[in-house]
């Protein structure tokens, strides 16, 4: 078990300011998250539950939210304020899988919140020396249409099965480089968890 593995996960709560008694729940489901995903951790599982895809979406809730939970798959992620309706939202992190944005109806009329916090293995340069990097992308608000384009234009698509099993889906490949540079390098719109937008400016 590694121990910087949760140390991240609990930096990204206290790092989180809340604002009301919700954002309070919020922050309790998120230590439950920990809680549980360590026990799981003790008894021999090893796979990569989304620790920290939950937590993020979590803590990602407008204040006057009722969310309080980690939504269950199938349902809406998150609600943004969008030319002054609560607009659904999906909300991905990293690798996340993105199958369900491929049945999308409206792809651009419909939205998504992207982050990335992805740490590549060091490279060994030949002079020896050991290359750290971290790639970090904030919170980025889009339309799904863009959001696929740029993963098609860089072909940052990988295929994850669920547990094992052959339901595969298409998830986001989060070690593609022209990824990040592509995301880096566009205007997407900053994501503020109690801002409004308009369509228009996405």
């Amino acid at each position: 078990m590694n121990a910087n593995y949760y140390e991240k996960a609990y930096d990204m709560i206290d790092n989180f300011k809340a604002d009301g008694k919700r954002d309070v729940a919020r922050i309790k489901a998120a230590y439950k998250l920990i809680e549980i995903d360590i026990d799981r951790r003790v008894n021999g599982g090893n796979a990569d539950s989304g620790l920290f895809g939950k937590i993020a979406e979590l803590l990602s809730h407008d204040s006057d939210s009722t969310i309080t939970r980690v939504q269950k798959q199938g349902a809406t992620d998150l609600y943004v304020i969008i030319d002054g309706k609560r607009t659904k939202c999906e909300y991905k992190t990293n690798g996340g899988r993105i199958e369900s944005l491929y049945r999308v109806r409206k792809p651009e009329a419909s939205y998504i919140v992207y982050e990335l916090d992805f740490t590549p293995a060091p490279r060994k340069l030949k002079d020896g020396t050991i290359v750290h990097g971290e790639r970090r992308y904030a919170k980025k608000l889009m339309k799904v249409s863009d959001f696929l384009g740029i993963i098609e234009d860089t072909k940052a698509v990988k295929i994850a099965s669920h547990k094992g099993q052959g339901d595969a889906e298409r998830a986001v490949q989060c070690s593609s480089k022209k990824l990040y540079q592509a995301l880096i390098n566009g205007n997407f719109t900053d994501y503020d968890r109690n801002k409004t937008y308009l369509s228009d400016r996405i």
